[in-house]
């Protein structure tokens, strides 16, 4: 898509919107500007299930905007009241922004692993609640019980030990999960919490998140990988 500025003011009522595309995977980002007020832009080829995908992770979002002393994003509805439009085959979403250093390029503060463990257990307790029927028929390769799915890629790595540690744990995958995969618990969890994902904006800590399902929300595995956005974690009075 060329021109998505233009589903912008038909559908979201802006004016002069500024598009600035942003890092991602295998859909488009933006950070989107207008008279000051910032959003994100989330551009998805209308691939099959992917509306379904977005629709699910509405509820999941919608779900952790009620946890206390959180703040998540949330889909800025367009002028129709949906959750996205569909346009020259993508599906197009907007939502809110929060600005902030990536953690990686700050000092940590001294109370954070401990403050931050805590907003990830509450994410991944919600995650428990919210029903992954839209997700779990995607296999994708970053969801940890598709794992196996990665072992076509060990030819690719060119150090012999490097690439026998990587096996071994291959290894021990299909030894000691497969055999009880059927009875694990399933659920949408954050699987991706490294520090180029972490925002801090001098108070607060925020999640940097891009939901891929399953790509964009994924089961048992990337529950933030290539989203919609950003997510606020507060560690005031922790």
């Amino acid at each position: 898509m060329k021109s998505p500025e233009k589903y912008l003011i038909r559908h979201y009522g802006l004016k002069q919107p500024k598009l600035n595309l942003l890092e991602g995977y295998a859909d488009k980002t933006y950070k989107v500007s207008e008279s000051g007020n910032l959003w994100i832009l989330k551009v998805h080829p209308e691939r099959p299930g992917m509306a379904n995908q977005i629709l699910a992770e509405h509820r999941f979002m919608e779900a952790l905007g009620t946890l206390e002393n959180y703040h998540f994003p949330a889909h800025q509805k367009s002028i129709e009241q949906k959750v996205f439009i569909s346009a020259e085959g993508y599906l197009l979403r907007l939502l809110t922004y929060i600005p902030g250093q990536f953690m990686s390029e700050i000092t940590w503060p001294a109370p954070f692993l401990k403050s931050f463990g805590t907003f990830l257990a509450a994410v991944d307790k919600v995650g428990l609640g919210v029903d992954p029927v839209h997700i779990a028929t995607k296999r994708f390769h970053w969801d940890l019980q598709h794992l196996l799915l990665n072992r076509d890629y060990l030819n690719a790595i060119s150090e012999p030990g490097l690439r026998s540690r990587i096996n071994y744990f291959f290894l021990q995958f299909e030894l000691e999960v497969l055999p009880r995969n059927y009875a694990l618990r399933r659920a949408i969890i954050h699987n991706d919490a490294n520090e180029n994902k972490k925002l801090f904006n001098g108070e607060d800590l925020s999640e940097d998140i891009y939901i891929q399902y399953a790509q964009e929300l994924e089961l048992d595995a990337d529950a933030f990988q290539e989203c919609a956005g950003r997510c606020l974690y507060s560690n005031r009075g922790l």
